[in-house]
């Protein structure tokens, strides 16, 4: 049997949604782009949560910020 620990799955989640957001970004194709990096940034936010790393906590919620005022104002 696997023992799968759902933080990894998050934590990887997040990485997957950082990178494509990445590559998107540069294509030049949006909004998508800042959705999938207000989304990754937002599971890394659970991830440092649980790790208790606020800097890493505080650093996604400040991008978080500029990503959601990006995808509001197109």
């Amino acid at each position: 049997m696997i023992n799968i620990k759902p933080l990894k799955v998050v934590e990887w989640a997040a990485v997957v949604c950082v990178v494509t957001a990445a590559a998107l970004t540069s294509f030049d194709i949006t909004p998508i782009n800042k959705i999938l990096f207000f989304l990754g940034n937002t599971l890394w936010m659970v991830v440092a949560y649980y790790w208790r790393q606020w800097s890493l906590f505080v650093v996604n919620a400040i991008m978080n910020v500029f990503y959601l005022y990006g995808i509001i104002t197109g």
